[in-house]
C-alpha cells in the first residue's frame, strides 16, 4: 500500500470513530429525554390517580351523608307514626 491509500484509511478510521461517539452521544442524549418524558408521565398519572380517588372518597362522604338523612326522615316519620298509634289507643 502506498503512504496515501494509508493516509486515507487512518483518515476514515478516524472519521469513523469520530461518528461512531457522536452517535453514542446521541442515543445517550434521546434515552436521557425518554426517561424523563416516561418520568413525567407517570407523575401525571399519579396526580390522576391521587385525584380519582379524592373523588371517590367525596362521593362515599356524600352518598354516606344522603343515606344518613334518608334514614333520619325515615326515623322521622316511624316515630311520629308510633306517637300517633300510642295517642289513638290512650298511651302517653
Amino acid at each position: 500500500m502506498d503512504k496515501t491509500t494509508t493516509l486515507a484509511d487512518d483518515l476514515v478510521k478516524e472519521e469513523k470513530k469520530r461518528i461512531d461517539a457522536a452517535k453514542k452521544a446521541d442515543l445517550a442524549a434521546i434515552e436521557e429525554r425518554k426517561k424523563k418524558y416516561v418520568a413525567t408521565q407517570d407523575e401525571k398519572l399519579k396526580a390522576i390517580d391521587d385525584l380519582l380517588a379524592k373523588e371517590s372518597e367525596a362521593n362515599r362522604n356524600i352518598d354516606y351523608g344522603e343515606d344518613l338523612a334518608k334514614k333520619n326522615v325515615r326515623i322521622d316519620l316511624l316515630s311520629s307514626a308510633v306517637v300517633m298509634k300510642a295517642s289513638k289507643n290512650g298511651i302517653s
